[in-house]
């Protein structure tokens, strides 16, 4: 797992006791614009954050792109925006 607050890496960690049958291999404090994880060694990636909170425009696309790259081909990405559903 991978979060940009403090706060929520601590939660994951807590949280993670109360569900004995998954296992929360990590949790680190990072930006989405620089996950420190090797290229193509997700199956899966879940962006839950409003991309329009992020101003600039470059910085969106640094994003996605970052999120994309531990992506192993034809896996998933989802971006999920609670203001939206």
């Amino acid at each position: 797992m991978f979060d940009l607050s403090e706060t929520n890496i601590k939660m994951s960690k807590e949280l993670a006791n109360d569900y004995p049958n998954i296992r929360l291999k990590s949790a680190v404090m990072c930006d989405a614009c620089s996950i420190p994880r090797q290229d193509k060694s997700a199956d899966a990636i879940l962006l839950m954050a409003p991309l329009y909170s992020i101003t600039e425009y470059e910085e969106r696309i640094l994003t996605i792109k970052e999120s994309l790259s531990p992506i192993e081909r034809r896996r998933s990405i989802i971006f999920y925006d609670s203001d939206t559903v």
